[in-house]
């Protein structure tokens, strides 16, 4: 049975065609124990499967992935997408063959609603976990949904000026967002 789905500890350098360039530089680094946190790559056959088959998921890849990133939950100690230390993954197009649509890195996938709640907690930094999520949102939306990056201009011309100082948790969720027109210089 084909796979579509790798961990790092999985792939080497060897495996190119199964990772892709970027995959098996990756797996190959890791396995040396060079410092990158643990990670997952999914095969450029997937992606080509996915196009041939008119942009509809294919569930042993959705299988798989579920899989793989329930054992990286369980060897970080994190949940994707929930909980007070939410496990944060990156997508970082490599291969020869790409995701069609998926044109650039799409950063803090994970974060939600909920999540972004727990990374602030977490990081103690409110404004950094606010950013994250509006990262994410941003750059799902331009590569994945084909919004154009323009829609997201006057957000990124507005500032976070103040945030409240819960000091508890509990707390968090009365945020203060204050939004005000950057000076233009």
């Amino acid at each position: 049975m084909q796979r579509y789905v790798y961990l790092f500890k999985e792939g080497s350098a060897l495996m190119r065609p199964q990772l892709g360039l970027k995959g098996s530089r990756l797996s190959e680094m890791y396995r040396m124990g060079l410092p990158i946190p643990p990670g997952l790559v999914i095969s450029p056959e997937a992606c080509i499967k996915y196009a041939e088959n008119n942009r509809t998921h294919i569930s042993q890849v959705q299988e798989e992935l579920r899989e793989k990133l329930e054992i990286l939950e369980k060897s970080l100690g994190q949940k994707f997408g929930q909980g007070p230390n939410p496990l944060i993954v990156s997508l970082r197009p490599g291969a020869e063959v790409q995701m069609p649509g998926i044109i650039k890195d799409i950063v803090n996938i994970g974060l939600n609603d909920n999540s972004v709640l727990g990374l602030a907690i977490k990081s103690e930094n409110q404004l950094f976990a606010w950013n994250a999520y509006r990262q994410f949102v941003e750059d799902f939306s331009i590569s994945a949904m084909n919004i154009h990056p323009n829609r997201f201009q006057a957000a990124n011309n507005l500032s976070l000026i103040h945030i409240s100082e819960p000091t508890r948790p509990e707390r968090i969720s009365y945020a203060v967002f204050c939004l005000k027109k950057k000076k233009k210089t």
